[in-house]
């Protein structure tokens, strides 16, 4: 008895091994063509918020906007493209200059201007790098797991960020009506994406698994793993373009049900074959060799997968019968596994073929929206070159409103000298015929030709300041100013005038040029603080953003601000000739110089409490 039931013992064991290994197999076959397929929908998902990110920043690089305009264009780009929750315009310090969000978003873009985002590494290491980066991160404004993108910026950054919420969409639209879970692992081993999003709050960090390490080293990896105390069959792979692992995964007991419920029908088989075969033992043995080797046979087709080859067996034993029947259930049981698998299978097929759609459709939509970025583009150049015309239309009229001062400078002197000769000739050869009236009417005359002399010698200089070309070279505005300084020495001394001379970098200015504006402010200062008992002048230097920041003080008379408009005119002057002497060109010449090297100039003053002029020259 024990002869004839160890081999149907064994052929069951190697049964129940081969079902086991068929139904891993196709459990790992269905799961890997299931990731894969959800990895297609999650790249072509990424794809287009990448794309325009990139395309963004270098727009961003390659065109210059005002402070208004990268805010409407980062609303515009929050607005027009769901998939971003915000977008972020940092400067060099890592503050918020600029933010865009999309109009579903509940915050207050004024609570984050001006935030310090100086800590996110990804900007750090993208302005290191200089290249364009992006990370897993929760989102700074609604706490929930999002993917930032970090492009360097010129001295700062670009970022944005792009909500999972639409990958939770797909790995849930992967789940449902299938016995699968599916979710997706960060670089560094963390649920970022999970069907329950519990589990995505948690971070939970799950690099220790196996075939987790495995994918993430670029393999495609399949095997048994405990999750929350639950036993799991899954497969992983990687994502294509990100450092990213999709885990589509099994419950281990739904997975084997078949082989369990194949196990408790053989485990009752043999209990029906053990107990009717006490009976029988005596005749089972020649009854028995013929559908012993039936089942045999069966076995074999069983373990070949020839199940159309096994045949019902025919015996009066009730246990052989038994024993067959048991063997068709499960062939039925695997076979009605194995069509399961195959209606999967072509569904997925006809998933991916509905993707491949999509993405195409994809593709032509990005292409349609870059032609339109081009059109735009196309369209600023324009309005780019003809303010380059009317910029040069502009100096032309400079140019000509230059040497028309010129010429008309050059004329008045001829017929000046003479009115001013001739009333000099009057005074010395006619002062005896003339009485006290007559003579100081000439003296008058002869300080005004004095005076129109001062003033066409001041035009002259204006215009030769405007005409002459830049030389720009490195210069040191430190020993520029001492050498200013010595032309006014003597009045110094004199006056006893405090002079306080900071710290002057270097810059790249002409020096010629840069000599006469230190020469003018300076005299100005020292001019309008005479009359105080102790004379101050300050000179000094900070860097401000992309410029260099100067300015002289002095405690002088100082000017009310309501008639700073007219400071920087010609012959415009805020105090009375006899009270301060001067031509009201110095101003205009250093104020004409300053913006020709792409600087700023303008002062601030109160009557009697002195004055600040600052002006600013590019790094």
């Amino acid at each position: 008895m024990i002869t004839a039931i160890l081999p149907i013992v064994f052929i069951g064991l190697i049964s129940l091994v081969v079902i086991r290994h068929q139904i891993i197999q196709r459990i790992d076959e269905s799961s890997v063509t299931l990731a894969r397929s959800v990895a297609t929908q999650i790249t072509t998902y990424l794809q287009e918020p990448s794309a325009t990110f990139n395309f963004l920043a270098r727009h961003l690089a390659r065109q210059s906007h005002s402070e208004a305009g990268i805010a409407t264009l980062l609303d515009d780009l929050a607005n027009s493209y769901s998939y971003f929750e915000s977008v972020y315009l940092l400067d060099r310090h890592g503050t918020v200059r600029e933010v865009g969000f999309d109009k579903e978003a509940t915050v207050d873009k004024a609570d984050f201007l001006g935030m310090d985002f100086s800590s996110l590494e990804i900007c750090r290491q993208a302005v290191v790098e200089k290249r364009f980066l992006w990370q897993s991160t929760l989102s700074v404004s609604s706490g929930e797991p999002t993917i930032s993108f970090c492009a360097p910026l010129g001295d700062g950054t670009v970022l944005a960020t792009l909500s999972l919420a639409k990958l939770g969409k797909i790995i849930n639209s992967a789940s449902t009506g299938r016995a699968y879970d599916a979710f997706i692992v960060d670089g560094r081993g963390r649920i970022i994406a999970h069907p329950d999003p519990a589990v995505v709050q948690r971070q939970e960090n799950i690099s220790n698994l196996p075939i987790i390490r495995d994918s993430l080293a670029g393999k495609t990896s399949s095997g048994n793993y405990v999750f929350h105390g639950k036993s799991y069959r899954g497969s992983a792979v990687s994502i294509e373009g990100f450092n990213w692992v999709l885990v589509v995964a099994q419950d281990l007991d739904v997975a084997m049900a078949p082989k369990a419920a194949l196990e408790k029908i053989f485990l009752i088989g043999m209990l029906s074959v053990l107990l009717m075969a006490l009976f029988v033992s005596s005749v089972a043995s020649l009854m028995l060799s013929r559908p012993f080797k039936q089942l045999s046979d069966n076995a074999r087709h069983v373990i070949n997968e020839e199940y159309a080859l096994i045949e019902p067996i025919s015996s009066r034993s009730r246990e052989i019968t038994l024993l067959s029947e048991t063997l068709q259930k499960m062939v039925a049981a695997v076979r009605a596994r194995e069509t399961l698998l195959n209606e999967q299978t072509e569904e997925l097929m006809a998933t991916e073929e509905t993707l491949r759609d999509l993405n195409q459709h994809l593709e032509q939509r990005v292409n349609e929206r870059t032609e339109r970025l081009e059109e735009a583009m196309e369209e600023l150049s324009r309005v780019n070159e003809d303010l380059v015309q009317r910029t040069t239309a502009l100096e032309d009229a400079n140019h000509y409103l230059e040497s028309f001062a010129y010429s008309i400078s050059h004329d008045l002197r001829a017929p000046l000298r003479h009115v001013s000769s001739f009333s000099a000739i009057v005074t010395e050869e006619y002062a005896d015929k003339l009485d006290e009236t007559g003579r100081e009417y000439l003296q008058r005359i002869v300080r005004s030709c004095s005076k129109m002399d001062e003033l066409i010698n001041a035009i002259l200089e204006f215009s030769r300041v405007t005409r002459q070309s830049l030389n720009l070279l490195p210069i040191n505005m430190m020993s520029l100013a001492e050498e200013a300084m010595t032309d006014f020495q003597a009045e110094i001394d004199q006056k006893g005038v405090e002079v306080v001379l900071g710290s002057l970098p270097k810059c790249t200015a002409d020096r010629v040029l840069m000599k006469q504006v230190l020469v003018n402010l300076i005299g100005n200062a020292l001019k309008y603080s005479r009359n105080k008992q102790n004379p101050r002048i300050e000179l000094g230097c900070s860097a401000q953003g992309k410029e260099l920041l100067f300015f002289v003080k002095d405690n002088g008379a100082g000017f009310d601000m309501a008639a700073a408009s007219k400071l920087f005119g010609v012959f415009s002057r805020l105090h009375r000739q006899d009270e301060f002497e001067g031509t009201g060109v110095g101003l205009a010449i250093t104020h004409n110089i300053i913006q020709r090297h792409g600087g700023r100039i303008w002062a601030e003053a109160a009557p009697d409490q002195g004055a600040t002029f600052w002006f600013t020259l590019p790094l």
